[in-house]
C-alpha cells in the first residue's frame, strides 16, 4: 500500500465525487413531465455541465458513458499500482466493449463507423488507432497495446474462433472488470481487500450469475461457458462450482435458479428476472452505501478508487434511468425501483 500515493490522488477523487447529484436533484428529474425537460435538467447537473447532453437518449447515454470513461483512465494513471488495476477494471470494459462493436461490425460488413462508438473520444481508446476499412476480427483487436488488456483480448478472440459466436466477445468485455479485480485483490492487503470486495463485489457477483442464467436460457452448453469463465473466483463466484450446479442443472433454468439460491440468497423472486433484478437492485444499493462510507473514513487504500469510480458510473446509470423513464412514459415508482439510490 503507497500512502503517498493515495495521499496525491485523495484531493482529486474528493473532487470528483463532488460531481455527484444529490438525491433531490434525482427526484426533482423524477417528477418533470416530459423527456426533453427531463434531459434539459439533467444537462444542468455537475456531472454534465460541461459536456451537451442531447440528441436521442442513446446519445446522451453515450455521452454519459464517455464522460465516466475519461474519469476512469484519468484515475488509472495517477493511482498506485493495485488501484490502478481497479480503475483499469472500469477502463477495460468500455474499451474491450466497443472493440467488440467494431468486431461485429467488420463481421456484418456494415461499416465501422468509429465516432458512434462510446470511447472514439476517450483517452488512450485503442479505437483511435483503428483505421476505418478494417477487414477482420484479429485486425481490430491488433490496436490494443496494454498488456493486460491484450490478454483479454486474445481471450475474446480465441473465444470467438472456438465457438463461431460473435457475441462471446461482447460478453467477456462485460466480465473483463471480473477478471481485473481478481488480479487486484491478490496484491492488495487485508483492508484494500476488504474495501474494494465491499464497494464492487455486488455488481461483478450480478454481472457473473446474470451470465449465467442468460447462458442457460439461450441453451448454451458448458463448454461455451468456459470460454468467459473458465479461473475466475472473486466475489464469492467460483466457476469450478458453479459449472457443477450449471452441468448438475441440464438446462433446467428454475432447478438452476433454486440450486444457485442456496448458494446465494441475494437471489430473491419467484422467477429468474425478478430473481435478477432484485440482486441488481439490492447489489446498487449495497455498493453505493459501501462507497460513500469509505469517504468518511481512512482514506489511503485502493478501495477509494473503487468508491469513487463506482459512484460516478451510478451517477451515469441514475440519469440515463430517469430519462428513459421519460422516454417510454414509466411510473416514477417503477423508475425509482432500478436507481442506486432512495429518492
Amino acid at each position: 500500500m503507497s500512502k503517498p500515493g493515495y495521499a496525491r490522488l485523495l484531493p482529486r477523487l474528493r473532487v470528483l465525487k463532488s460531481q455527484l447529484s444529490k438525491s433531490e436533484d434525482i427526484k426533482s428529474l423524477l417528477l418533470v413531465e416530459t423527456f426533453e425537460e427531463a434531459l434539459r435538467d439533467a444537462g444542468e447537473l455537475k456531472i454534465a455541465k460541461e459536456r451537451q447532453l442531447s440528441g436521442d437518449l442513446g446519445e446522451v447515454e453515450a455521452e454519459l458513458r464517455r464522460i465516466i470513461c475519461g474519469y476512469a483512465t484519468e484515475v488509472e494513471k495517477h493511482s498506485p499500482p493495485e488501484a490502478a488495476l481497479i480503475a483499469k477494471g472500469f477502463v477495460a470494459e468500455f474499451f474491450l466493449s466497443d472493440l467488440a462493436a467494431a468486431a461485429r461490425r467488420v463481421l456484418a460488413k456494415s461499416g465501422l463507423r468509429r465516432d458512434t462508438l462510446v470511447t472514439s473520444r476517450c483517452p488512450g481508446s485503442p479505437l483511435s488507432m483503428l483505421e476505418e476499412d478494417v477487414d477482420s476480427v484479429s485486425r481490430v483487436f491488433e490496436t490494443i497495446r496494454d498488456p493486460v488488456l491484450k490478454q483479454i483480448a486474445s481471450r475474446m478472440i480465441d473465444a470467438y474462433q472456438a465457438t463461431g459466436d460473435p457475441n462471446i466477445m461482447d460478453w467477456i468485455a462485460r466480465l473483463s472488470r471480473a477478471y481485473l479485480v481478481q488480479e487486484a485483490l491478490s496484491k492488495m492487503d487485508k483492508m484494500g481487500r476488504d474495501s474494494v470486495e465491499a464497494v464492487v463485489c455486488p455488481d461483478i457477483l450480478y454481472r457473473l450469475l446474470s451470465g449465467v442464467f442468460y447462458a442457460a436460457m439461450s441453451g448454451l452448453n458448458v463448454q461455451w461457458l468456459d470460454h468467459a469463465y473458465k479461473g475466475v473466483k472473486v466475489c464469492g463466484f467460483n466457476w469450478r462450482t458453479i459449472r457443477q450446479v450449471y452441468e448438475s442443472a441440464g438446462g433446467d433454468v428454475e432447478q438452476l435458479l433454486g440450486e444457485l439460491r442456496r448458494l446465494y440468497p441475494v437471489l430473491e423472486g419467484k422467477t429468474v428476472w425478478e430473481a435478477l433484478e432484485n440482486a441488481r437492485s439490492h447489489g446498487l444499493r449495497v455498493s453505493r452505501a459501501k462507497a460513500l462510507a469509505l469517504f468518511a473514513g481512512y482514506p489511503f487504500h485502493a478501495g477509494l478508487v473503487a468508491a469513487t469510480l463506482a459512484l460516478l458510473e451510478q451517477e451515469a446509470s441514475d440519469i440515463t434511468a430517469v430519462l428513459a423513464g421519460k422516454k417510454y412514459k414509466l411510473h416514477a415508482d417503477s423508475v425509482e425501483t432500478i436507481l442506486s439510490r432512495e429518492v
